[in-house]
């Protein structure tokens, strides 16, 4: 019996001298058993100091969620707590992620014994 898949968004604050993450961590979700519904990109000179992404994509993203019934929502920057506690608040109850828990996610889904569990928790 094959296990349900979660339902994801990819989300990048795109700064301009950053590369694109959002085929890699698309890639990623996608070998841990995430279905990517959809990706949303925003350009900006610097990071939001709040939300990450502006106001006006954090309400499409909100829509977005709402819509495909999203289980979690992948940032491809690192998030602070607080920006997720944030975002969390404006979009809804849906698991808020960005790329270095998405990769101790992988760890942890491919760890085969207890010991490298534990690591990983640490």
């Amino acid at each position: 019996m094959k296990l349900p898949t979660l339902k994801a968004i990819i989300v990048e604050c795109k700064l301009p001298r950053n590369v694109s993450r959002v085929s890699e961590l698309s890639s990623m979700a996608g070998n841990i058993g995430y279905e990517i519904v959809g990706t949303l990109v925003q350009k900006r000179n610097s990071v939001h100091h709040s939300h990450c992404i502006g106001i006006g994509k954090l309400e499409e993203l909100k829509r977005m969620v709402d819509q495909r019934k999203v289980d979690t929502v992948i940032f491809t920057n690192t998030l602070p707590s607080s920006q997720v506690f944030k975002i969390q608040r404006r979009i809804g109850d849906v698991k808020v992620i960005d790329r270095n828990l998405l990769i101790l996610e992988v760890f942890n889904k491919r760890a085969m014994t207890e010991e490298a569990k534990l690591q990983i928790e640490l």
